[in-house]
């Protein structure tokens, strides 16, 4: 007899809460055996022959409990039988000690304690807050101790200084092979309130008897109070106080509003509200101005040139005072007529409907992304002057793109990157008046783009010449990003264009008079070697046709031989009156000087 998954000990490994088979089998005999299943004298099942099972879910009271198969038939005297022993690894039991729920101000230190009861030390253990985020991690800051006590077994969690974003449930979470347990604990963190805002002084625009409209979002574990603390004079309303609709649960909102209407120029100015709970305070002042604006002139603006801001008012003003702030930092940048640094601000002459115009030279990334406020007497107007594709351009520069191409064979491969450029830009690649479809990769680079443009095209092969251009759309901009012409032509090739026909005929001039010099030396070899055959010549002669050079030759028998050498573009003054003079250039030659003798003596006079 044998049962399936037995150690050498007699025991089976189960986990708790896993649904479990305990199978027993046994060579039959005669008659058939009954098999039976039996724990703690009480009959589990019962069938046969050859096998029998028993399935079962174990719990921990199952622990260590002995399990025995039987069989019999009615020739046995003893009934074969088999025990076995169950191991019951238990999922862990997690209790934290304390009240269910705990109020703690922000700024205290807790102390959780967290107990595991499981029969096996091969477990993990963790701190789960809101968002199944484990603040027991390593990478948690040294605000959270967490320290395990293995023989107990349990683990003390310490939070050194409680937040408000701790509010919620905090969770102690047991792992090991047989399961997960749990135990969750309410924290609710008491702390002041909170005023949502990321500007310390926040501008309200009016006009007198007019209302100025309050509305600030305040964070609060409980329904806040508020009271205005300063005022320069005007009315103010009373505050009407309402929870957040948007606000999540376990975050508490509110909205509060109220209006301040001034009556006289003098009750523009500050306006200071203290709100507050049973945990503290929070106060936001507010700066009542007359309505203003400052916007930007001619957008939009194309970094590394001059930006222009203009500010203006409604309904005039009753001071004079210009003042322009802002930039990175927000500092004092014009004030009457000076500037702070004239080489990078300066105010220009103003327009209707604007009161002052700012200039700012050479404008840059550190420019953009700032606060800048214009004050003209009363009037005021501050807000951020925000990177948006519709308000700014940066074109790119020859410094910040790398360009490559090449054309060899009829295969154009077109390589270019721009490091910076904004917003994203269109491009299109032209060759030869046509526009192709090229690869276009961009990512975001700081607050710019980083843009690669690519083209791989093959035409035919005969292609080696034509102007390529890469040119973009940057914003509203038309912007030329690479310019060149390729003519990779071998000298051999035969060009039927009209650059090569142009060509053609800049160099007809020269290969005409190469021509003619070439001629010109063929004549002159051709008299030479003439001249030299005529080693015994009775007469000799040069004439002059028209149409080219006519050589008389008297042999000593009197017969006449004429060779004419046609050449269009001599003109030899050549006569029986020259022949000495001819003979003269080479009197070297003795047997020339006695053949001209002789022709003296036989010419005929004229």
């Amino acid at each position: 007899m044998t049962v399936s998954n037995v150690t050498d000990d007699g025991t089976i490994h189960v986990l708790e809460g896993t649904q479990i088979t305990l199978s027993c089998y046994v060579g039959s005999g005669v008659p058939e055996e009954m098999m039976t299943w039996i724990s703690n004298d009480i009959l589990l099942n019962n069938g046969g022959p050859g096998y029998l099972e028993y399935i079962f879910i174990p719990k921990r009271i199952d622990h260590m409990r002995y399990f025995t198969c039987s069989a019999s038939n009615d020739n046995t005297h003893e009934p074969l039988s088999q025990r076995v022993q169950l191991e019951v690894v238990f999922i862990p039991k997690v209790t934290i000690n304390g009240s269910e729920k705990i109020q703690i101000s922000e700024g205290q230190r807790l102390v959780l304690t967290c107990f595991v009861d499981t029969n096996v030390k091969n477990y993990t253990l963790k701190w789960i807050i809101k968002d199944n985020v484990d603040i027991t991690d390593k990478d948690t800051s040294d605000n959270i101790l967490n320290s395990f006590d293995e023989y107990l077994p349990k683990s003390t969690l310490t939070i050194l200084w409680i937040r408000k974003d701790y509010n919620g449930q905090i969770q102690c979470r047991a792992i090991n092979e047989a399961g997960i347990g749990t135990d969750t604990i309410d924290i609710y963190v008491k702390y002041k309130p909170v005023i949502i805002s990321n500007i310390s002084l926040v501008i309200l625009k009016a006009e007198i008897n007019e209302p100025a409209n309050i509305s600030i979002l305040v964070q609060s574990f409980e329904k806040p109070k508020i009271a205005w603390m300063f005022s320069s004079g005007g009315i103010t309303g009373l505050w009407s106080i309402h929870k957040h609709i948007n606000a999540s649960s376990d975050t508490d909102t509110f909205i509060l509003s109220s209006i301040i209407v001034p009556r006289r120029h003098k009750h523009f100015g500050n306006y200071t509200v203290r709100v507050r709970n049973s945990e503290g305070s929070d106060e936001m002042t507010f700066k009542l101005t007359y309505k203003a604006e400052w916007k930007i002139i001619s957008p939009p603006i194309i970094f590394g040139q001059t930006a222009r801001l203009g500010c203006e008012i409604q309904n005039g003003t009753d001071g004079n005072t210009r003042t322009w702030q802002g930039g990175p930092g927000y500092n004092s940048i014009y004030f009457n007529g000076h500037s702070s640094n004239p080489d990078k601000y300066m105010e220009v002459t103003a327009r209707e409907p604007y009161r002052s115009l700012l200039e700012i030279y050479k404008f840059s990334e550190n420019d953009v992304d700032c606060d800048y406020s214009c004050s003209i007497g009363f009037h005021e107007d501050r807000h951020k002057l925000s990177l948006n594709p519709e308000d700014f351009e940066l074109h790119p520069t020859r410094a910040s793109t790398s360009r490559a191409a090449t054309l060899r064979k009829g295969h154009l491969v077109v390589d270019v990157s721009m490091m910076k450029v904004y917003p994203e830009p269109k491009c299109k690649i032209k060759f030869q008046e046509k526009y192709y479809i090229g690869t276009t990769n961009s990512e975001k680079n700081g607050k710019f783009f980083r843009v690669n443009i690519m083209l791989d095209h093959t035409f035919e092969i005969h292609v080696c010449k034509g102007q390529l251009t890469v040119a973009c759309i940057v914003g509203n901009s038309d912007v030329e990003v690479y310019s060149q012409y390729f003519n990779t032509c071998p000298d051999n090739t035969a060009e039927t264009d009209n650059t090569a026909e142009t060509g053609t005929r800049n160099y007809l001039p020269y290969v005409v008079a190469v021509l003619i010099f070439i001629i010109l030396l063929v004549v002159l070899y051709i008299v030479v070697v003439y001249l030299r055959k005529c080693k015994n010549p009775v007469f000799c002669n040069f004439c002059n046709t028209g149409d080219g050079v006519a050589l008389e030759h008297v042999t000593q028998d009197g017969q006449r031989q004429t060779l004419v050498v046609h050449s269009p573009n001599m003109n030899i003054n050549t006569n029986k009156n020259t022949i000495g003079d001819i003979a003269k250039t080479d009197g070297k030659n003795k047997k020339q000087e006695e053949a001209k003798k002789e022709m003296k003596a036989l010419m005929p006079n004229e």
